[in-house]
């Protein structure tokens, strides 16, 4: 009986972190296939296992929380910097972990519980995480994240267009038999909830004018699989329905718009479009191993809604030459295809207008990564990922003609980005570690493509480079306190001509206290 209070405490505690969790401002960030947890601004965190767990009946519970405070110095553009990073100084809840692991068929309900959760005062992003499970019976992967979203860009509409958004999100995932390899069932549902001030523009009488807006939209997700293996390939079958909503509405009072030389003046603006819709999509993948060394895994979804075809691909490969030693490759495609209705609208357009606008996006996103770990005192690990990012959408606008009559053309943005990171952990002494990361992006956007605006193409991009490297050092005060120093770097510059003067650089200096909760020494 002591021993099923003790538990209950023991669980009360983890919900307890989930609470505090959920409390922070904003959701949990999503790393790269195969990359570690993020830390407190990017790093990652050594396994919490190494805290020595407190046995508690039949279960072994191990528990840490880490809390500290973060500086902040921003030199150049701080809108920008709040819409990338948006950090602020201040105190916050960097981590909290809690696991519980049940003596071998001992579990009752579960043989393992985690509950993670990040993001606490200071962060635009935090997360909340409860992964459980119950041997060959079923696992169960929970997870919701809250992201606050701070755009003021003068590069988008004369800086007009404006947004503070909450974004609320989360998966859950029931797997049945998972570890049967001939057949195992999957049921899942996401949830997304968005909502918040911000402005926008719209043209009326040959000018531009900025209401408000007030952003709400909502979309649910329910899904249903099949896996099995046949023949040494793991096959897979995933189909899903999607529901979404959008009921954003958009006012304005005496509106003089911004060319003050017209003599239209926006009275009073009120607009609500209320839109329903629904998708469904269909998701083939098959893994197989060759030698016990190298895994790929290749998928194709296709998705129709109405008009719009969405095709997309995704292969992925895993070799591992020897032990510490990965090596990853992956390959995506995505096409969006979604032609043109021709539409007769009088009242803006005139009578002869029967464009059908039709709106092309195409994707592809190639890369590969290397985790080394010659020994349990050190980690190294590095990749390269480069998207190349095209949309073609027909447009009308506002060509200056007699009679504020609007002319077709098309409208292209390009996007060509490399991306190259590396991580390095080590411990140097029993009692300190240290971790070195550097990341960088680099876009070239639309190199020598060149707009014509005479004949209504308009090509877009914005190259800039990106930079964000920490250090961190880990020091061991005792048995059940850690105590972390670490600084991190943010560097953004936009490339000439297409520079919009939004540089900045940021200065992160940060230190915190991590806690373990357990018995014996780590």
């Amino acid at each position: 009986m002591k021993s099923i209070q003790a538990l209950k405490a023991a669980l009360a505690v983890g919900c307890l972190l989930v609470m505090v969790g959920l409390l922070g401002v904003g959701p949990w960030w999503r790393s790269a296939a195969g990359h570690q947890e993020e830390g407190p601004s990017g790093a990652a965190y050594p396994p919490m296992e190494a805290a020595q767990p407190v046995k508690v009946g039949n279960y072994s519970v191990v528990s840490s929380i880490e809390m500290g405070v973060r500086g902040v110095s921003v030199d150049g553009n701080d809108d920008k910097y709040r819409s990338d990073v948006n950090y602020r100084a201040g105190f916050r809840l960097f981590e909290s972990s809690f696991l519980v692991r049940a003596d071998e068929g001992k579990g009752v309900l579960f043989d393992t519980l985690l509950v993670n959760s990040t993001g606490f005062g200071s962060d635009p992003y935090g997360y909340a995480r409860i992964n459980a499970e119950k041997g060959r019976w079923y696992r169960f992967d929970a997870n919701f994240r809250r992201n606050a979203y701070d755009n003021r860009l003068r590069n988008i509409a004369l800086g007009q267009h404006t947004a503070r958004y909450k974004h609320n999100f989360g998966d859950f995932d029931l797997w049945l038999l998972p570890t049967n390899r001939r057949v195992r069932f999957n049921l899942g549902y996401s949830g997304d909830r968005e909502r918040g001030p911000g402005t926008i523009t719209t043209s009326l009488q040959g000018d531009q004018y900025q209401p408000n807006s007030t952003f709400r939209t909502r979309a649910d997700e329910v899904r249903a699989g099949v896996e099995g293996r046949v023949g040494g390939v793991n096959l897979g079958f995933l189909q899903g329905f999607r529901w979404y909503q959008n009921d954003s509405t958009f006012t304005s009072d005496l509106n003089r718009g911004n060319n003050l030389t017209n003599s239209a003046v926006l009275n009073i603006f009120r607009r609500e479009q209320p839109m329903r819709g629904r998708a469904a999509f269909t998701r083939l993948s098959a893994t197989t191993t060759f030698a016990r060394r190298v895994g790929l895994t290749a998928r194709y979804t296709f998705t129709r809604v109405d008009n719009l075809d969405q095709v997309s691909f995704r292969a992925r490969s895993r070799w591992t030459p020897r032990r510490g030693l990965s090596v990853n490759l992956n390959f995506t495609t995505r096409d969006n295809n979604n032609p043109g209705v021709g539409v007769v609208d009088r009242t803006i357009f005139g009578d002869l207008d029967t464009t059908p606008f039709s709106v092309d996006i195409k994707s592809r996103v190639f890369g590969g990564s290397v985790d080394y770990a010659p020994s349990a005192r050190l980690g190294l690990s590095g990749g390269y990922t480069h998207m190349r990012l095209t949309t073609d959408a027909e447009i009308l606008y506002f060509a200056g003609l007699p009679g504020n009559r609007f002319a077709t053309g098309r409208s292209q943005y390009y996007l060509r980005d490399h991306f190259f990171y590396f991580n390095a952990l080590a411990q140097l002494h029993r009692r300190v570690t240290a971790f070195a990361s550097y990341r960088v992006n680099d876009d070239g956007g639309q190199g020598g493509r060149v707009s014509n605006d005479v004949g209504g193409l308009f090509i877009r991009s914005l190259p800039f480079t990106y930079q964000t490297p920490e250090a961190r050092l880990s020091f061991r005060l005792g048995r059940r306190v850690d105590w972390n120093v670490g600084y991190q770097y943010y560097a953004y510059r936009e490339k000439p001509p297409f520079n919009t003067g939004q540089d900045y650089r940021a200065h992160l200096p940060y230190t915190s206290l991590r806690v373990y909760f357990g018995g014996g020494d780590r």
